[in-house]
């Protein structure tokens, strides 16, 4: 095979790879106003999930701590986009938050 046939190869799945595989961008914040760890000390209960309902049972115990009752199973039930295997797709849960 042609050595320039070869480089021209080289040179379009470089262009291709580059214009499919981009790496993400940076996010542009302030890390110097965030907290170095978090520690939730209020009480609160930890729910058994049966398999890969994480995604839920972890929000509803945040959301438990900022005091808006929340159960696992109902969460995860209402979470878009779970996957064949049960996990949630963590591009877009259909919640808004809003920090004070």
């Amino acid at each position: 095979m042609n050595v320039g046939l070869l480089l021209l190869i080289l040179a379009f799945v470089v262009v291709l790879r580059s214009y499919y595989i981009k790496p993400p961008k940076r996010d542009l914040i302030d890390t110097s106003e965030l907290p170095k760890y978090y520690f939730i000390e209020k009480a609160n209960r930890m729910d058994l999930q049966q398999s890969n309902e994480c995604a839920a049972f972890s929000s509803a115990f945040i959301l438990r701590h900022f005091g808006e009752e929340a159960d696992g199973n109902e969460l995860y039930r209402r979470f878009p986009r779970k996957r064949h295997n049960g996990t949630v797709d963590p591009k877009d849960y259909g919640f808004h938050n809003e920090y004070v």
